[in-house]
């Protein structure tokens, strides 16, 4: 769902991850989904089951995305948004709350949105992080250039 009123952009992405088959190599018809060597971090639907095995669970999860934005006429464009994960068959959830900036510049006549944000974690399996930030550029291109 997304809506547009002058400056604002709102709304919300939402989808539900099911695996519907198997890869046949494979313990248990398992799926390799997410590699995290060496971690012990859990992350809702990409777990390893102990740190260093390499068995994942099945994978029934449900995302949520809502957001809010507004762009200025100087195409700053503050907003805060969340990504919330619940892992149905781990029954773990990660519900990071962001708040940032995106800024359009030209750099040598190519068009780059250049942003930041910073996380903070509301609630997070154990082991999972506090908080986050990100860096982010990326180039523009119009449509038919």
């Amino acid at each position: 769902m997304l809506k547009e009123s002058g400056g604002w952009l709102s709304g919300i992405l939402a989808n539900h991850l099911w695996a519907i088959g198997g890869v046949s190599h494979l313990p248990n018809g398992t799926l390799p989904l997410l590699d995290v060597p060496n971690s012990d971090i859990a992350e809702p639907g990409f777990l390893e089951t102990t740190p260093g095995n390499r068995r994942r669970e099945r994978v029934n999860a449900t995302v949520v995305q809502p957001f809010l934005t507004y762009t200025f006429s100087t195409q700053t464009t503050p907003f805060p948004s969340t990504e919330t994960v619940y892992d149905w068959t781990a029954r773990l959830s990660i519900v990071p709350i962001s708040i940032g900036v995106n800024q359009l510049v030209s750099f040598a006549g190519q068009m780059l949105q250049v942003a930041g944000l910073m996380r903070y974690y509301a609630e997070t399996p154990g082991g999972g992080p506090n908080w986050g930030f990100q860096l982010r550029v990326t180039l523009v291109f119009q449509h038919g250039s």
